[in-house]
């Protein structure tokens, strides 16, 4: 299955979140992926039309919001983790953020010295993201269970 072909399966599977998916057809659809918001992101440096195509990435980034999120719990599923360690992944720093920006509107401190430890917004804004990122990189990596597992047959002996 070529880039394109790849990119219309997971398109036209935009709310499969069960189920498995193989390494190749999460790594294709990233790759289309990088290359049209790379795209966009050159036309958007023209003046003039610059602005339309933000709003055009805009919408595009919306409307394949579903999809990016399906095909990467599938992935999970295919290395036989819950897709709820997706929601747990990227929802733990966006709750740091928001607790860190609420901590300094409410004490109004915009310093990130407050009651506090320097260590403990440096450890849940920046440390836990980033092995967070490094935990969801490998399995998005590996090799998916050879067999089959409670999220489905393997995506190999199918295909």
């Amino acid at each position: 299955m070529g880039l394109v072909n790849n990119y219309v399966h997971v398109l036209k599977n935009y709310a499969g979140f069960s189920g498995r998916a193989r390494r190749r057809e999460y790594w294709l659809f990233l790759l289309a992926d990088i290359i049209i918001g790379a795209v966009f992101g050159v036309f958007s440096l023209l003046p003039i039309i610059g602005i339309a195509f933000d709003v055009i990435f805009s919408l595009y980034a919306s409307a394949t919001l579903l999809p990016r999120l399906a095909v990467r719990v599938r992935r999970i599923h295919d290395t036989g983790h819950s897709g709820l360690w997706l929601f747990i992944l990227f929802g733990v720093p966006c709750l740091n953020w928001i607790d860190y920006l609420v901590c300094m509107v409410v004490e109004d401190k915009w310093s990130i010295r407050s009651e506090r430890s320097e260590l403990f917004w440096l450890l849940t804004l920046i440390v836990v993201p980033c092995l967070e990122g490094i935990v969801y990189f490998i399995w998005m990596a590996i090799a998916g269970e050879a067999k089959d597992n409670r999220f489905g047959p393997d995506p190999k002996s199918v295909a």
